[in-house]
C-alpha cells in the first residue's frame, strides 16, 4: 500500500510544481553541513530553467541555517532558517532576492514511506515588495529518497495558488558532511 501510495505522489510532483528552497523532510542536526545542486523548470505564462547551488549547516539539533543561489534568466540569492517544531513539522522562515526582495514562510509535515524515503507536503508564502506588495501561495509536495547517510535525492515541487506563483518542478542531490 505504501508503495501505490508514493508512487501515486510521486506521480503528481512530477505534473506541476515550484521549489524556491531546497526543502528536507527534517533537520540535519549540529555540527552536519550539506552542499546540494538543482536544476528547476519554472511555468507561468512559459517555462524558464533555473540552476539552483545550495549550502545549508546545522545549527542545532532542532535548527538549520541555509544558503542559496540561482542562475537563470533571473538571479536568485536566498537564506532560510529551517525550525524543527516537532518529529515531523519543520518551519521555515526567510529572505531572498529574485527580481524582487522578499520574506519566505512556510511549513512542512514529513511523512517516512520507508527507510531512509520521506514524503513532505505543506504550505508556502512570500510577502514581495515589489511595485506593490504581492503574497503569492504555494502548496509545496517532495520526496527525499536516501542513497546513503550522506547523499540524498530530493523530488520538489510546489503548485502556484495565487498570482505572481507560478508552478515549478525541481529536482537534485543534497551531499551530507560532518
Amino acid at each position: 500500500m505504501k508503495r501505490i501510495i508514493f508512487l501515486l505522489l510521486l506521480s503528481c510532483v512530477m505534473v506541476a510544481a515550484e521549489g524556491q528552497i531546497f526543502n528536507s523532510s527534517r533537520a540535519i542536526g549540529r555540527g552536519r553541513f550539506y552542499l546540494g545542486l538543482e536544476p528547476a523548470v519554472y511555468a507561468k505564462s512559459g517555462t524558464d530553467v533555473y540552476m539552483f547551488f545550495h549550502g545549508g549547516a546545522g545549527i542545532t539539533n532542532q535548527i538549520d541555517l541555509a544558503l542559496t543561489a540561482g542562475v537563470g534568466p533571473s538571479t536568485y540569492f536566498g537564506t532560510s532558517l529551517q525550525w524543527a517544531l516537532a518529529n515531523r513539522v519543520q518551519l521555515i522562515t526567510g529572505a531572498r532576492y529574485f527580481d524582487y526582495f522578499g520574506l519566505n514562510g512556510g511549513l512542512t509535515y514529513s511523512i517516512p514511506l520507508v527507510k531512509g524515503t520521506h514524503l513532505w507536503l505543506g504550505g508556502n508564502t512570500v510577502l514581495e515588495f515589489a511595485d506593490e506588495v504581492r503574497v503569492p501561495l504555494w502548496i509545496p509536495l517532495g520526496v527525499e529518497i536516501g542513497f546513503r547517510d550522506n547523499i540524498t535525492f530530493l523530488l520538489e515541487s510546489e503548485i502556484g495558488l495565487t498570482s505572481p506563483a507560478p508552478h515549478i518542478i525541481s529536482g537534485g542531490l543534497a551531499i551530507y558532511f560532518r
